[in-house]
């Protein structure tokens, strides 16, 4: 393992030198530590290679600055990510983070160092066999996400906190996480399985799957409609001339997937010029459509984004909230993420083993899509409930299968 500082990266250095500096070190080699004490300051994006480890030592301290040209990308972000190829075997620990109020400049709005739905200021897109571990950040503002991971395999994410405005760790598309052994303390949501999610908060939409959440701290602070889990799932449409599209749709059209970004007004648009460009932004009747899911084949795109098997357990919820955990597809102004008559996303196999409420919180859960398989044990919910509505752009469903062991809980269905 090299010394990055005893190759250039030092506390002297301002952001912009440190950030070529710390890439050239990373590569050249695998294992790099930063192991002086010290305020380091970085401007990124720093990028992480296949097989690269990145440790920062006790006493260290990293600080985001800005891009002298405005052009702020994510703070840390494997190579693989620019070019949908993955990556493996990356490591990221000991992060001290201080945002200083820097975000991520978006390609829709002329930033070239980033993806449009990654926020992460660590983020991990296509990757395989990755490690984040020891990471604190408490500065988060209203943009960016402390941890973004998405289209992954074999994740392992612990002893973070996070605090702030935005989301502490963000998951997109993937299978075979554990996160654990993390505080939070965020005005939007703690842990977000976002198998679809408005066209610039995800780059890529798609089912998410076996998953372990344990020992979280949901910490006490300002009161927040925002949750400790979202589940949010949703069905991408297939591509026919005078279709009409909404901002954060998902059409798929001749083996590829794109995104309409427009603006979070509720204004519907008729498509009569199909989108077929590989990369980027184009804009067609008015719309502008984002291609993504590249590396994704016809069969691959065309299967709803649902969640299965996620077990939460050992998690405590001391934050006053309106809901703790929800369920569902997204009908907003931000995102339609499902519409009638697609096929359904399938949510099933979700547990939560000793889950404790113990702060206010009305309902523990909302549901507002069709959920096999759904179980507590061993939970205290305090005074909350779990609320389920039928979802009025689904044919009507029965109501979520809920098993209860050594759980009370009052089960209500919403305007039922």
């Amino acid at each position: 393992m090299v010394n990055a500082c005893a190759l250039g990266f030092s506390t002297e250095n301002d952001g912009e030198t440190n950030t070529t500096v710390l890439n050239r070190i990373l590569c050249e080699n695998d294992d790099v530590i930063v192991s002086f004490p010290g305020i380091y300051r970085l401007t990124g994006p720093v990028i992480l290679n296949t097989g690269n480890h990145l440790k920062f030592g006790t006493g260290t301290t990293v600080v985001r600055e800005r891009a002298a040209d405005g052009d702020n990308g994510n703070l840390f972000i494997n190579k693989g990510a620019f070019t949908a190829e993955y990556d493996e075997d990356i490591s990221l620990e000991g992060l001290h983070l201080v945002t200083n109020g820097v975000e991520r400049k978006d390609a829709r709005d002329g930033g070239t160092r980033t993806i449009t739905g990654l926020r992460g200021h660590v983020a991990f897109f296509y990757v395989k066999g990755l490690y984040v571990s020891d990471m604190l950040v408490t500065d988060l503002g209203a943009c960016d996400y402390a941890i973004q991971i998405s289209d992954f395999e074999d994740v392992t994410v612990e002893n973070v906190q996070a605090e702030g405005m935005k989301d502490g760790i963000h998951f997109g598309p993937g299978k075979r996480f554990i996160l654990k052994n993390c505080r939070f303390r965020t005005y939007d949501d703690d842990i977000a399985l976002n198998c679809s999610d408005y066209s610039v908060s995800n780059p890529n939409i798609g089912s998410i799957e076996d998953g372990i959440i344990e020992n979280i701290v949901d910490l006490p602070g300002q009161y927040t409609e925002s949750m400790f889990l979202r589940i949010l799932v949703g069905t991408p449409l297939t591509w026919h001339p005078g279709m009409t599209v909404y901002h954060s749709d998902a059409v798929i059209n001749d083996g590829r997937m794109y995104r309409v970004v427009m603006n979070t007004d509720n204004v519907s648009y008729t498509s009569v010029t199909p989108p077929t460009h590989e990369d980027g932004f184009v804009t067609l009747d008015g719309i502008r459509w984002l291609r993504t899911n590249k590396g994704y084949s016809a069969e691959q795109l065309s299967v709803p984004a649902g969640c299965k098997n996620i077990v939460v357990k050992n998690a405590f919820l001391e934050q006053k909230r309106n809901i703790a955990v929800m369920i569902y597809t997204d009908y907003s102004e931000y995102l339609k993420s499902y519409h009638s008559g697609s096929p359904v996303p399938e949510v099933e196999g979700i547990s939560f083993e000793n889950v404790q409420v113990l702060k206010p919180v009305k309902h523990f859960m909302y549901i507002g899509t069709p959920v096999n398989d759904l179980q507590l044990s061993h939970c205290s919910l305090g005074d909350s409930d779990i609320e389920w509505e039928q979802n009025p752009r689904m044919a009507k469903y029965q109501a979520p299968e809920i098993g209860l062991y050594d759980t009370q809980a009052v089960i209500r269905q919403k305007n039922g």
